[in-house]
């Protein structure tokens, strides 16, 4: 995982081709990290799911 201040930790499901990151909402948000890994790696990164941190 690239290193995006309020990032806590991430599950990767490899069957379902999904990662759930935890992270500090006050920080970051799923834009700001699925940006970070489309920008900085070769996957191709979107937001789904309930959003929000944890």
């Amino acid at each position: 995982m690239v290193k995006v201040d309020g990032y806590k930790s991430m599950k990767a499901d490899v069957t379902k081709q999904e990662v759930a990151v935890t992270f500090d909402p006050a920080k970051t948000n799923p834009q700001a990290l699925a940006k970070s890994i489309t920008d900085n790696t070769s996957f191709k990164a979107s937001v789904s799911g309930a959003g929000g941190g944890r």
